[in-house]
């Protein structure tokens, strides 16, 4: 987000995976991630996986993310302790937290998402333009969402 940027970040939170594929073909079919996939990006507990191995094609960024009639794929669950009744590394947490904020979402959603995200939700943030917040936060509330924020 440059400083000339007209875009807020609007975040939902999704705890199923088909509610995710629909807001991700909803999103492709407005034109989001078309041109530029840094339009919108989908976090979940593979992220750690992604950013710490530097493999795994996690929903972070989905195959076909960037291109028309690309399909998100559900990765082989990262476990930061989730499965096993453990709690998430904090290091896990971190990571998941980091990456929403970095996409503009205040430090306490950040947070709240990131603990969602670290037992099993995905976290959808769009860069929306300002005229489209409003259109975006009926997409997630019509697909399901278990909660919605606007920056």
């Amino acid at each position: 987000m440059g400083i000339f940027d007209k875009t807020k970040p609007v975040a939902g939170l999704f705890t199923d995976d088909a509610e995710v594929q629909r807001v991700v073909e909803q999103l492709q079919a407005k034109g989001y991630g078309l041109e530029d996939e840094d339009d919108f990006v989908i976090i979940d507990r593979s992220w750690v996986d992604t950013k710490f191995s530097g493999g795994g094609q996690g929903m972070a960024n989905p195959a076909g993310h960037g291109s028309p009639g690309g399909v998100a794929v559900v990765p082989q669950p990262f476990d930061p302790g989730v499965e096993t009744g453990r709690q998430p590394t904090q290091g896990g947490f971190e990571a998941i937290k980091s990456a929403i904020k970095d996409r503009g979402v205040d430090d306490e959603t950040a947070e709240f998402f990131a603990q969602r995200a670290a037992r099993g939700a995905k976290v959808i943030v769009v860069q929306a333009d300002e005229d489209e917040v409003g259109e975006i936060q009926r997409l997630f509330e019509d697909m399901g969402q278990a909660r919605t924020e606007v920056d």
